[in-house]
């Protein structure tokens, strides 16, 4: 009767597996030292907005909260030189660098507080949101970047923003809201620039 023999297992293979997940659960794993520095703080918002739904990417201007949980759309592109190659069937592609992000923030806002409150000669609807509009006009005023707060923009290491535009379009027959748009640019802090020129 011949004896089996058994191999035991190398004695590191149960640590090798371990510490493979290890690395698999920590943080910006296979960034840079300064692109860790550059990672934007977490930002938890109130978890209802004024109408009483859930929120889940707030936003803050300076002081300012956004009314109602804009949508916030964000877009990135990048500066390239493509030259052709004489007789050939592909092009040589350089990147030369890339843009601040684009962002995009579409809401509504309705009318907060005391609904009784007086309206100067009574032109406007007493229900519509004026506290608002004051807000978001005094934000487009400022001419600076704007410290914003939301946790889909920490992804993208976003601190400050510049606007450059703002809409508000027509809604028929809307008396008691109104709707607003911003387009804005992202701005790198101060911080991050240091970090960046050491």
């Amino acid at each position: 009767m011949s004896e089996v023999k058994t191999t035991p297992a190398a004695p590191h293979t149960a640590a090798t597996f371990q510490l493979g997940a290890l690395l698999t659960r920590l943080p910006y794993g296979g960034i840079e030292p300064f692109e860790k520095a550059r990672q934007a703080a977490e930002f938890k918002a109130p978890t209802a907005s004024d109408l009483g739904t859930p929120r889940f990417f707030a936003m803050q201007l300076d002081e300012v909260m956004l009314p109602n949980e804009p949508l916030i759309t964000v877009s990135g592109s990048k500066h390239m030189v493509e030259t052709v190659i004489a007789g050939g069937d592909f092009t040589v592609i350089e990147m030369i660098g890339a843009d601040n992000y684009a962002i995009k923030i579409q809401g509504y806002a309705v009318r907060e507080g005391n609904r009784s409150q007086a309206v100067a000669n009574s032109l406007v609807p007493e229900d519509y949101p004026e506290e608002w509009l004051r807000k978001l006009i005094m934000l487009f005023r400022r001419n600076r970047h704007l410290k914003v707060q939301c946790q889909l923009l920490t992804y993208f290491n976003i601190t400050a923003l510049v606007i450059k535009t703002i809409e508000f379009p027509a809604i028929e027959g809307a008396s008691d809201y109104f709707a607003y748009q911003i387009t804005a640019v992202s701005d790198e802090s101060s911080l991050a620039k240091l970090i960046r020129k050491k």
